[in-house]
């Protein structure tokens, strides 16, 4: 499966949203995309190419501890757990993504976002959720896990 999220640019009151206050906030035409599908092992095993990278976390089905702050591989798992999602499959795929990081165009929103629709849908009871759920959880994967300032 192939899934992809866009970027986000705030048109009026960046940064206002950190304290709560209105935005009006536009997608982009910059995305992160992951391909994904289930894989005999168990846990999850992601090639970054973009970053020359790899993720491989083993998993047991318990939740998964963070070995380094904005985990957001591991806090989407985390949060799906806690929502009764289970995967007792494992997950292999690509992540790849042309959205500058760190430039305030939400490329770490777009990355949770997108984990977490090919998660739903390739659980061991797949469901596909609507675009608010995903922003909820994304949210709380990236805001309430770590205190970042997220979607």
């Amino acid at each position: 499966m192939k899934v992809s999220t866009p970027g986000r640019i705030c048109l009026f009151g960046e940064h206002q949203d950190y304290l709560g206050l209105p935005v009006i906030a536009a997608a982009i035409s910059r995305r992160i995309q992951v391909e994904a599908g289930n894989a005999t092992k168990t846990g999850f095993r992601l090639n970054l190419p973009d970053i020359g990278g790899t993720i491989d976390i083993p998993f047991d089905g318990n939740p998964l501890p963070y070995p380094q702050i904005r985990d957001y591989f591991r806090s989407a798992v985390n949060v799906l757990l806690r929502e009764g999602f289970t995967f007792s499959q494992g997950i292999e795929g690509k992540v790849h993504g042309n959205i500058p990081i760190n430039s305030g165009t939400s490329s770490s929103s777009a990355l949770l976002v997108t984990w977490l629709n090919v998660l739903t849908q390739l659980a061991d009871e797949p469901q596909q959720l609507p675009q608010e759920k995903l922003a909820e959880l994304a949210y709380v994967a990236e805001v309430l896990e770590f205190g970042e300032p997220g979607v």
